[in-house]
This record gives C-alpha cells, structure tokens and sequence, in this order.
C-alpha cells in the first residue's frame, strides 16, 4: 500500500513537472509571438530606428548580421582614410551612439528580435578595419570574413559577459570584442605573414 502511495505520488509529481512545462512552453510561445509582431513598431522614417536595422535590410534577409556586415564594407573603406586618432574618436562616438541606439530598439521590438538589430555589426566592422590604412584597402576581403568568424565562435569572454550584463548592452558589446580580437588577429597576420611575403616578392 505505501508503494502505492509512493507511485502515486511520483505520478502526480510527474504530471506536475508536464504541466508545469507546457505553461512554460506556452508562455515562451506567447512572448515570441507578441515580440514577432512589436517589428510592426519599426518605423524607418525614424532615424535611431533606420540607423538600428541598417536602413530595414536586417528585417528584409535570414542573416541580418552577414548581410549588415558586407553592407558596411563600403563604410569601413572610408572609415580606412582616417588616421589613428581620427578613427579612434569615430570609435568613441559611434560606440556611445550605437548603445543607444541598441538600449532603445531592443525595448520596442524584444529580446527575441535582437538579432535585427545590426548597427552592432558595422561597429564590430568598424573595430576590425582600425588597424588598416586606405593602401591597404585589399585587406577588406578578409576583415568580412575574420570578423563573421570570430562573431559567429563568440570566444572568451563574450559567453561570460552575456549572462551579467544587460541585454541590449550585450548586443553591443560582444560585437565591440569580436572586432577587437578580429583586428589584432588581421593586424598580426599582416606584419608577421603578408608583409614579409610582399617584400621578398619585390
């Protein structure tokens, strides 16, 4: 009698632990779909909201932050004419402006619509073009590409920083990293590999 008792208890337990699930599940249903239609919020004719979705092409494609990222490679060609100092205070401003504009966006549309926001990509672009010049505008090639990898392998301490900081500022951030290990990467490979290899060539 008492393992029945025991068994029903489990049972019950179990049902407990079924339905408690389906709540959860329905409430992360009910959130997705009330965060699908806050995009509806997105007016381009705003400029913070223009500037946030990369002029709407991150509501237009499936990768918005592939799609962003090559669209900022003409920007980053002019970000290159600058010298050091001039992109740094670029980098201080657009990074003020980028947080935000990303703490604002992100409250209307929702943490599940995050990855429309996408003016965190032309700044990780921005961060990995710092170490290049206008000469060496053939290096674009491979800052599109350094940049989405490291992005899409988020190393240490993106993971970290995304479970203690806030949402929208993780947005931003983790890309702001991305770009930095991306350029010191590039920059490396440019002294140590490229160089050497174009002066023997001459």
């Amino acid at each position: 009698m008492a393992s029945d008792i025991g068994q029903s208890t489990v049972q019950s337990e179990n049902k407990a632990g079924v339905a408690e699930n389906k709540t959860l599940t329905a409430d992360n249903d009910k959130t997705y779909r009330i965060d699908v239609e806050k995009l509806d919020y997105i007016n381009l004719f705003n400029p913070l909201h223009s500037l946030a979705t990369f002029c709407g092409l991150s509501l237009k494609v499936k990768r918005p932050g592939t799609w962003a990222s090559a669209a900022s490679v003409p920007l980053c060609l002019l970000f290159m004419v600058f010298p050091w100092y001039g992109k740094a205070v670029i980098l201080v401003l657009l990074t003020a402006l980028c947080l935000y504009v990303t703490q604002k966006i992100y409250t209307l549309i929702g943490h599940t619509n995050k990855h429309r926001i996408v003016c965190d990509d032309l700044l990780g672009m921005l961060y990995t073009s710092f170490g290049f010049s206008i000469e060496e505008w053939y290096y674009l090639i491979l800052v599109f590409c350094t940049y989405r990898a490291v992005d899409m392998l988020k190393p240490f301490p993106i993971s970290s920083l995304q479970r203690v900081l806030p949402g929208s500022v993780t947005v931003v951030v983790d890309d702001i990293i991305s770009g930095i290990y991306a350029c010191c990467f590039l920059f490396i490979l440019k002294e140590i590999i490229f160089k050497p290899l174009m002066m023997t060539a001459m």
